[in-house]
């Protein structure tokens, strides 16, 4: 269902400051708190004593305690200890391996050995400014990269923002590299929408004048999208136009499975325009979280229509072609990760049987 050897964002950082969180990533669920180092930890959220919930506990002295019986557990899944009572053959529970990095808490929930994680040349960089949020959304995860991959929906969903005809006229390219797919669409001497003449105004434009607009979807797996987006004064070079003559940022979408069904939906625009500008970046996320929450609605509604009619066979049009090159990324990941679980499972059970 969901590539479990892969990087996936957990959580904001300042959603684990204060107290332990539970959250549940590809079906499983996991507490995530800060130890005495102030470094960010991710534990199965179960207690090896009763399986009551690590998380209703709380972080003493940067151990995690048990809010049923007071046991505390070490940041590698062992127990430390329990009042009254030894510990040393308590079973250990799992221990996920975590990075705080680019703004973000990252886990890795599957067995295999981790990989490096995203470079984002945005992220950690002063010259660009970033503000997002977190949605927490009842669908599948592909229907959210279906959604980042085909902007044509904007047009629709985002009429009052960003949306515009020219987007439904403008052709579409679609091409993969690797595990990279790329849709990009171009729009020369439009009308910037009402977001975009926001934006313009912010980079000391003027927002009444013509502008060439561009958006670039990247897909990388397990499910992240970054879109190149902006726009520039009519005739000065689109996306590569002067600095000065343009308004132009990236849409951050990490987009983590929680069920087959739900997902954690964590958004944001960065920009490297005054990136020092904090009501410009307020101004920005408050324009941008409005905007995702329309589609939130549509996701959520067409999941429940999917669920409820299972037999029924999508289209699939020229439009949807990042979607679906995306998805056979993932169903490749899929694959591979069953076959190295099979084999993994063959050898042990070789193993066993030479054993005894």
């Amino acid at each position: 269902m969901f590539p479990k050897n892969a990087w996936y964002v957990a959580c904001m950082p300042d959603e684990i400051d204060a107290a332990p969180l539970s959250r549940k990533i590809c079906n499983e669920t996991i507490v995530l708190y800060r130890n005495g180092e102030q470094q960010a930890v991710a534990l199965e959220d179960f207690c090896p004593h009763r399986g009551a919930p690590l998380s209703l506990g709380k972080v003493v002295d940067g151990k995690l305690v048990c809010g049923y019986h007071g046991l505390e557990m070490g940041c590698d899944g062992k127990t430390v200890s329990m009042p009254g009572q030894r510990v040393r053959g308590f079973p250990p529970i799992r221990a996920y391996p975590v990075i705080e990095r680019h703004g973000f808490v990252w886990i890795w929930p599957g067995t295999g050995a981790p990989t490096a994680l995203p470079a984002l040349a945005w992220a950690d960089n002063p010259e660009w400014a970033y503000g997002g949020g977190l949605f927490h959304i009842q669908c599948d995860y592909r229907l959210m990269v279906d959604n980042l991959m085909d902007l044509t929906h904007e047009t629709y969903v985002h009429a009052s923002s960003i949306g515009q005809k020219e987007i439904d006229e403008a052709p579409v390219t679609t091409r993969v590299n690797g595990d990279e797919v790329i849709t990009s669409r171009y729009m020369e001497n439009v009308n910037a929408p009402p977001f975009w003449r926001m934006a313009l105004r912010g980079n000391g434009l003027p927002d009444d004048q013509r502008v060439d607009r561009w958006q670039v979807c990247h897909f990388t797996p397990p499910s992240n999208v970054l879109i190149e987006v902006g726009v520039a004064l009519a005739g000065n070079g689109g996306q590569d136009a002067p600095a000065q003559l343009k308004a132009s940022s990236i849409v951050v979408d990490f987009i983590t499975p929680e069920t087959e069904t739900s997902i954690h939906y964590f958004w944001g625009m960065a920009r490297n325009f005054r990136p020092d500008d904090q009501a410009l970046t307020a101004s920005i996320r408050e324009g941008q979280g409005r905007i995702f929450s329309e589609d939130l609605e549509m996701l959520e509604r067409q999941q429940r229509n999917l669920l409820a009619h299972p037999e029924r066979k999508l289209l699939m049009l020229n439009i949807d072609a990042g979607g679906v090159q995306s998805r056979r990324v993932i169903d490749r990941l899929l694959l591979a990760e069953r076959a190295a679980a099979e084999g993994a499972a063959a050898d042990a059970a070789a193993a066993e049987g030479v054993t005894a």
